[in-house]
């Protein structure tokens, strides 16, 4: 059994072999949910997964086709927002836990719900559009890259917390 530990303001505090604790099941459950649920609204509401990394070369191919060439940009920036929060959330996370110092979970985990709720609240006031509405213009791109920014945040965070067993 392992004995290596988790530490972080008493955020995530297991040892690895408690990893499938009731607890813990729970909640990578919801958290699993919860990137589900915003990747398949980012779908609905854009027509674009936004942390399917693989999808968006396709969609950079579809558009370049076309001659398309600023959706086909587009398609580009989006992988690359999901690893800018990859990175945001390793800065946070591994960056500390390298330097024996603790991780910083509520900054990243703040950032967010942060983002979902800027873009609930952009979404209510009608700024990024009707709901579902072909992806054809600057808010949509908003929208994309601040969800695919999330879910790179997210999934790296809790791949990370899981000790990589783990990803949202």
């Amino acid at each position: 059994k392992s004995t290596i530990e988790f530490h972080n303001e008493n955020m995530f505090i297991y040892k690895h072999d408690q990893l499938y604790a009731p607890k813990n099941i729970f909640i990578w459950f919801i958290l699993a949910m919860q990137g589900g649920i915003l990747n398949v609204g980012g779908y609905m509401a854009v027509h674009r997964f936004v942390s399917h990394v693989t999808g968006f070369a396709t969609l950079f191919g579809a558009q370049m086709s076309k001659g398309e060439w600023w959706d086909a940009f587009g398609m580009l920036l989006g992988p690359l927002f999901y690893i800018m929060g990859t990175i945001f959330s390793a800065w946070f996370i591994e960056r500390p836990r390298h330097r024996s110092k603790e991780p910083r979970y509520p900054i990243v985990f703040s950032v967010i719900i942060f983002n979902l709720l800027i873009l609930a609240f952009a979404g209510y006031l009608g700024f990024l559009g009707n709901f579902g509405e072909e992806f054809h213009n600057l808010n949509d791109y908003l929208l994309l890259f601040v969800l695919a920014l999330t879910c790179g945040i997210q999934n790296a965070v809790i791949s990370s917390a899981s000790g990589a067993v783990i990803r949202t």
